[in-house]
């Protein structure tokens, strides 16, 4: 780092970097790439040469928003099989400058072959507007349609319905703009939609943050509990989960919870699952 201009060289990174509310980490390593475990069907994207360029003044030691972000190389597989890597390396963390808002919910529900999208806001000021963007490969995103922010105290709610989703996976951001024209961006929400069995899905894997996405796609309607063990079998987080039906996906908000190996469980009246993740 010199007078705050931060100009990695990054050989081989995992993790897809997209701004967002609130931090993110890279890893990065000069060594062949191993990180974390990597679970039968999860996908990764792997990006490198990447060249991060922070304008603030010295002695600041946020990466703000108005930073640059280049680099080429962006590549995107599917794992077929399971295996196990650890990283010894540096964690470069970038704190955003947030907007003067806080996102308390983000969710996507199917219904009637339409995708409806709700959101929750609260603490607005000097907003201009939500924007909502779709992807088909969680890269690269096209605007399908905004909401006029209200600019409101309170929480308030929105709501974008997505009359034309694609048959497959669709996945989801916010685009949440100020009165000066400066961005971020929500969590990424990914739906599918298919005509196969009931699936229920966990993601990322490491969670970070305490944050994860939960998905059902054609589960019943039903009140499901969700609970998460840690690695000695004691609960410490559980939540009520309302599905009303077929495919939904929302965000899951842990709370503080250490970095370690954790084992959620959802059970309803008629169905249940379980998963191993990594909190990192």
């Amino acid at each position: 780092m010199n007078n705050n201009i931060f100009l990695p060289r990054i050989t081989k990174m995992t993790g897809l970097l997209a701004a967002m509310l609130g931090s993110q980490a890279l890893v990065a390593q000069m060594n062949p790439l191993s990180l974390g475990t990597i679970q039968a069907g999860d996908s990764v994207v792997i990006v490198y040469d990447v060249n991060i360029n922070n304008p603030l003044p010295p002695g600041t030691l946020q990466i703000s928003n108005q930073g640059s972000l280049s680099g080429a190389g962006f590549a995107t597989f599917l794992t077929n099989y399971p295996g196990t890597a650890t990283a010894n390396d540096a964690t470069i963390t970038l704190l955003n400058v947030a907007l003067p808002m806080k996102l308390i919910s983000f969710t996507a529900q199917e219904k009637n072959n339409t995708i409806v999208l709700n959101w929750k806001a609260t603490a607005e000021s000097q907003l201009r507007r939500y924007e909502v963007e779709r992807s088909v490969d969680g890269r690269n995103f096209t605007k399908i349609g905004e909401v006029a922010a209200r600019n409101a105290a309170g929480a308030i709610a929105y709501s974008l319905v997505d009359q034309s989703p694609n048959n497959g996976s669709n996945y989801y951001r916010l685009r949440v703009e100020d009165l000066d024209g400066a961005a971020e961006y929500s969590q990424i929400l990914r739906l599918t939609l298919h005509n196969g069995g009931q699936v229920i899905a966990i993601y990322p894997n490491p969670v970070i943050n305490s944050s994860f996405v939960l998905q059902f796609s054609h589960v019943p309607q039903d009140d499901y509990r969700l609970e998460v063990y840690n690695s000695i079998g004691s609960r410490v987080f559980s939540q009520s989960i309302k599905h009303p039906g077929r495919s939904s996906t929302q965000t899951i908000q842990m709370g503080t919870v250490a970095p370690g190996i954790y084992h959620i469980a959802i059970r309803g009246a008629n169905l249940s699952f379980s998963k191993t993740v990594t909190v990192q």
